[in-house]
């Protein structure tokens, strides 16, 4: 499951943590809980997006793993509550996980692009990738998401290459 994750909470070695509940207040409870295990270990790994198939399903110790009904209901449940968004919503296989809101990550990246000089000025996609900030090694989709958030409260402009790709972004006071 990529980088280590030494925070298992105690629950996640507990059978029935793996089987959605029948009982409609038990289940909400038990897709609260693996909301923030997913957001916990988004923060924790930086794997901000987590598909169906992701090993933080499966608990080969005690030989269990939520059933793909299951993911599903979680994975609503987090798009439902802002803590996630679908890479792709016609899918449903896969979400970005917002371990922070955007809001959040938006007032981040403003307060990254005041400390180093980039208000009125432009940074590359790569320098944001890349620069020993929290958004080092933050996938680019996602950085992109949260520029494009920036962008429309008129914060930024991200500036697109003759590819169509984005290659920088423009802060603005």
């Amino acid at each position: 499951m990529g980088a280590k994750f030494a925070d298992w909470p105690s629950h996640y070695s507990f059978p029935p943590f793996f089987t959605l509940q029948p009982n409609k207040e038990t289940q909400a409870k038990q897709v609260t809980i693996w909301s923030k295990l997913i957001r916990d270990y988004s923060q924790a790994t930086k794997e901000l997006i987590v598909d169906r198939s992701h090993g933080i399903f499966s608990n080969a110790d005690i030989h269990r793993s939520l059933s793909p009904e299951g993911v599903d209901v979680v994975f609503d449940h987090m798009v439902r509550h802002h803590e996630a968004e679908y890479v792709d919503p016609a899918k449903k296989d896969s979400i970005y996980v917002w371990w922070q809101s955007k809001e959040i990550w938006s007032k981040k990246m403003m307060d990254f692009a005041a400390k180093n000089g980039l208000l009125n000025g432009v940074a590359t996609m790569y320098e944001l990738l890349n620069d020993n900030s929290e958004f080092e090694g933050m996938n680019e989709e996602i950085l992109l998401r949260i520029l494009k958030s920036l962008e429309s409260t008129g914060k930024c402009e991200i500036m697109m290459g003759s590819s169509g790709v984005a290659e920088g972004v423009k802060f603005f006071m």
